[in-house]
């Protein structure tokens, strides 16, 4: 639950990308991995979002490997978890499908 809060309170109140970033790492950098898996995922999908919303592309998809490669080996997963990890996916691909889009147009009107 604490981990729920602290997800809520740092999409609320950081304005600035680099402090949020921050934020949510030092977080995880507290967070032992093999005794809470399910936090790190969560975790890792809250700053995969992050890094969605501020832009970074490569680093989104650099966070959801990880978090998928910890996902994979569990069982029993908080509906939660699972959700923080397919919410951010589906964003991801829909502005990577997006980006396609645009510039799929962008080229083929600059051609003609």
């Amino acid at each position: 639950m604490r981990l729920h809060t602290a997800r809520l309170i740092s999409l609320t109140f950081f304005s600035d990308p680099q402090v949020h970033l921050t934020f949510l790492t030092s977080l995880l950098s507290r967070i032992d991995t093999k005794q809470s898996q399910e936090s790190h995922v969560l975790l890792q999908a809250s700053i995969a979002h992050a890094k969605l919303l501020y832009g970074d592309l490569e680093g989104t998809k650099s966070d959801m490997d990880a978090a998928l490669k910890i996902l994979d080996t569990l069982e029993n997963v908080e509906n939660g978890v699972n959700a923080a990890y397919y919410s951010v996916a589906a964003d991801y691909y829909k502005v990577c499908k997006q980006l396609h889009s645009f510039l799929s147009i962008e080229l083929t009107s600059s051609k003609g």
